[in-house]
């Protein structure tokens, strides 16, 4: 009785509740509708506004770089510019180029020439001299070498004279530009410059370096090459021209040059004004964000791969919702009166339809659970896809190996949630991952060395099995079962590590630079480039043995080794031939002067101790150095000439360095020990 007058409430009230719950849904309905709508509107913008502030930057440098052409055209016409016509062209230019900080003209001078260059500048300045910068960053008097590229000329826009007499050839950075610039004849742009007047904010410039050639000479020839005109230009001043009329509300702009080092990629993060909170660290995760609007752009820049990536800022999204009364009303009572209709003519069969569901959900639920245990107990992850790619199941091993619980998989598009990846890290587009191909071709693929990505973020090395389910002759699913093969993969690199790589230094074996070493030959056969060879030998390493120990000695050889790697350039190669034995491959010299910077600088990096055991161990080495093709023809004569000029060296202890063919240098002592 009591169970019957409850349930003669609840069908009372339930037209009630019917209008609420169709009200709400159609209020949702078009909220939704309505504010998806201006989503859509508003990121257009975003993307429309992006695109122009990237050819702003673009056509910005691409103005740069037709200044630097006009300059080089007066160059070239002529035999010489003085100061004074340099100053007037270029202030007349400066009006109208307010990102550019300066511009420079850079002689070639040889050594013969240095002291008639340096007479000649010092009736203006009674100190100048060629300079270059030392180990720690200060200015110096240059070095003798065949030949120089000192500032000459140089006007600032912004009101701070370059550094003149200043020897660009010594700096790495401006030297690979100008090698660049010789060999195409055409401007090149450097890497980033840290300019003494920004280098407190840590912001950097890029300086596009011009060849100008002697007048009336071949300008396909590099020794035809009178100099270079270099324009600097500061990035942040680029990017504020393009990016500061979007204040407050703006946005935020992360470049990276991806023709640099990857340690070196960053130019500069820009944060809008209306960031107040934000640093440019933030900046930088927030464009891995799940989510996370991003707009990515790349350019050439004077034969740098620039990447622009744009994210808006904060408060750049504002969305406004608003109903129309008269829609969401005459819906709730159209879906009122239907509900009502519907409910009356089912009342007579809804207590059979509820045992039946009840009847029908227990059965399934006991397959579920059958399906569960049996998936759980295997030990490869295994998860259910229905024909959009959604996961419907997945076992306790699969989320153990992708640290997702349950909840977080379910629904879950699968190709957004594992992001499968090449074996090089490189991700599937949506339409070539071979799951995809699954549902296409109806045929069961496998992919035997691919990547997973955790929710972490890390990789999961694994092998899978992606097996299509078919129903009435279509593909409404799949089933992928996948297992970790990170061991595998562990092992397997463990097995190359011990083939190409010395165990106790980690350097290169023999067996791994003889491979590069074939290789840099038949590169500087095709591209008549050189190649140098520096032979090292340890000097007194037996008595560092004898005195401190076998273990002292193996910590020399590994601290040796990590010496003179940090000496190289980023594309050299160091290697240990075996016992105290070292030698370097110096790829791609335009001139055998290339290869003594190098050594002379491990020469002076060298002249501090190594900290052994806390004691302090001074270590020198016997150096012979060969060429090829100056000195030898093949790998072998090449390999011989450099052995046996480290051992005239060796013989000589005055000899810093032996380069075969009979030229050494004077110098360092013997190795010593003294407590620290």
């Amino acid at each position: 009785m009591v169970k019957r007058v409850l349930r003669s409430r609840f069908w009372k009230y339930l037209p009630v509740i019917a209008v609420v719950i169709a009200g709400a849904l159609s209020s949702s309905v078009v909220a939704y509708m309505m504010q998806k709508s201006q989503e859509e509107k508003v990121l257009q913008s975003f993307m429309i506004t992006a695109n122009e502030r990237v050819a702003i930057v673009r056509k910005s440098i691409d103005n740069e770089i037709a200044l630097l052409r006009a300059m080089g055209t007066f160059f070239n016409a002529s035999d010489s510019i003085s100061r004074e016509e340099f100053d007037t062209i270029v202030s007349q230019l400066a009006k109208d180029h307010p990102a550019v900080q300066a511009i420079q003209w850079i002689p070639r001078v040889s050594a013969d020439s240095r002291a008639a260059y340096e007479s000649e500048m010092q009736k203006l300045k009674a100190d100048y001299r060629f300079t270059e910068r030392g180990d720690g960053g200060e200015l110096m008097v240059a070095g003798e070498r065949a030949e120089y590229y000192p500032v000459y000329y140089s006007y600032s826009f912004m009101g701070k004279d370059g550094l003149v007499g200043y020897d660009v050839m010594s700096d790495l950075t401006y030297s690979v530009a100008m090698q660049q610039a010789e060999e195409t004849g055409d401007i090149i742009a450097t890497g980033r410059v840290l300019l003494p007047q920004f280098r407190r904010e840590q912001k950097y410039s890029t300086v596009l370096m011009a060849p100008v050639y002697k007048h009336g000479s071949n300008a396909n020839k590099p020794n035809n090459i009178h100099g270079y005109l270099a324009l600097v230009l500061p990035v942040h001043h680029l990017l504020d021209a393009a990016f500061e009329p979007l204040s407050p509300v703006g946005m935020n702009m992360i470049l990276r040059d991806h023709s640099a080092l990857r340690t070196e990629s960053h130019l500069h993060v820009r944060v809008s004004r209306n960031e107040k909170i934000l640093q440019e660290q933030d900046i930088i995760k927030s464009e891995t964000q799940p989510g996370q609007l991003v707009h990515k752009s790349t350019m050439d820049v004077a034969g740098r791969n620039w990447e622009m990536t744009v994210l808006p800022a904060s408060g750049y999204f504002s969305f406004s919702l608003s109903m129309q009364a008269g829609f969401v009303l005459g819906a709730c009572l159209l879906i009122t009166l239907l509900l009502a209709a519907y409910l009356m003519n089912q009342m007579n069969k809804w207590g059979h339809i509820q045992d039946e569901v009840a009847e029908r959900t227990y059965e399934l639920e006991e397959s579920r659970m059958r399906m569960q245990l049996l998936l759980d107990s295997t030990n490869d992850g295994v998860l259910g896809l229905d024909g959009k790619g959604c996961i419907t199941f997945i076992n306790s091993h699969a989320l153990e190996l992708l640290q997702y619980s349950k909840d977080e998989v379910i629904g879950r598009v699968h190709h957004d949630l594992l992001q499968p990846s090449r074996e090089d890290g490189t991700p599937y587009p949506a339409d070539a991952c071979p799951m995809e191909a699954a549902f296409r071709d109806g045929k069961v693929h496998t992919a035997r060395d691919e990547i997973f990505w955790r929710k972490d973020g890390t990789q999961l090395p694994v092998e899978y099995t992606c097996a299509p389910l078919r129903e009435d002759g279509g593909v409404m699913g799949a089933v992928v079962a996948f297992r970790d093969i990170s061991e595998r993969k562990l092992y397997l690199d463990n097995l190359k590590q011990l083939a190409q790589y010395d165990q106790l230094t980690g350097v290169a074996n023999r067996n791994l630079f003889l491979e590069f070493m074939r290789k840099a030959f038949s590169r500087a056969e095709r591209e008549q480039t050189k190649i140098g060879l520096v032979y090292f030998d340890l000097n007194n390493f037996k008595e560092i043995n004898d005195t401190m120990g076998h273990a002292a000695g193996d910590a020399v050889l590994r601290a040796f080794a990590r010496r003179i790697g940090e000496g190289l350039r980023a594309y050299d190669i160091v290697a240990r031939l075996g016992g105290d034995e070292f030698i370097i491959l110096l790829d791609n010299l335009a001139n055998r002067e290339e290869c003594i910077i190098v050594v002379e600088r491990i020469l002076r990096m060298l002249e501090s101790p190594l900290l052994i055991e806390d004691r302090e161990i001074m270590v020198s080495a016997s150096i012979g150095i060969a060429f090829y093709p100056d000195d030898a023809k093949t790998m072998d004569e090449l390999l011989s000439h450099a052995d046996t000029a480290m051992y005239v060296s060796k013989k000589d202890r005055s000899i810093r360095y032996h380069v075969a063919g009979g030229n050494s240098h004077g110098g360092h002592g013997l190795g010593v020990v003294k407590s620290a």
